[in-house]
């Protein structure tokens, strides 16, 4: 059978639903089976029947053989727990999910500066990535500007790379030479 690919959409439910569990534990009197059976089950009322047993079966599989969840067998006993591995995937996906929407131009930008350490590099990098993918305008190095309210986003996109302590983000008026910006983002004066 062909085991599902890590950006696979079932794959990546299935851990968000354990995952939002922390930890899910089947007691069996009856069979070592039967804790594995519930667990599937419970995973497709979850999902609705938009998935069949197999393609269940199969994200199971491939998220253990990828070191995502891990089982423990005891007593009678089934607990499936998400590793770390895990735990850092679901923020990596959580992180590309984050969007900031366009609203009404309240004649404010949002000023983001970062001066990220060596060590954290592959941090930087991923928030750099990431603001441009938000369409933030890059002005120089680790400064960029966006003219919609953002706060929450960024804070939780620093919180998930462990860079707050390093960046900061100022809201400011306009200011002479803006007018490049503004059109940029195609706002309304």
């Amino acid at each position: 059978m062909k085991l599902l690919k890590p950006t696979d959409s079932l794959s990546v439910k299935i851990l968000k639903i354990l995952g939002a569990s922390a930890l899910f534990t089947v007691v069996s009197i009856l069979s070592p089976a039967f804790p594995y059976a519930v667990l599937k089950a419970y995973l497709k009322h979850r999902l609705g029947n938009n998935y069949n047993n197999n393609q269940i079966h199969d994200s199971l599989k491939y998220l253990k053989r990828k070191k995502f969840i891990a089982y423990e067998f005891k007593q009678n006993k089934l607990k499936v727990i998400i590793t770390n591995f895990g735990q850092q995937y679901i923020k990596r996906v959580g992180l590309n999910e984050i969007t900031i929407k366009p609203t009404l131009w309240d004649g404010r930008w949002r000023l983001l500066t970062f001066d990220i350490p060596e060590f954290k590099k592959t941090a930087r990098q991923t928030f750099r990535g990431k603001l441009k993918q938000l369409d933030f305008y890059h002005i120089q190095r680790s400064v960029f500007i966006l003219p919609f309210p953002c706060e929450s986003e960024i804070y939780e996109i620093a919180n998930i790379l462990k860079i707050r302590p390093f960046m900061h983000l100022l809201t400011c008026d306009r200011f002479p030479g803006d007018a490049k910006l503004v059109k940029k983002f195609n706002l309304k004066t």
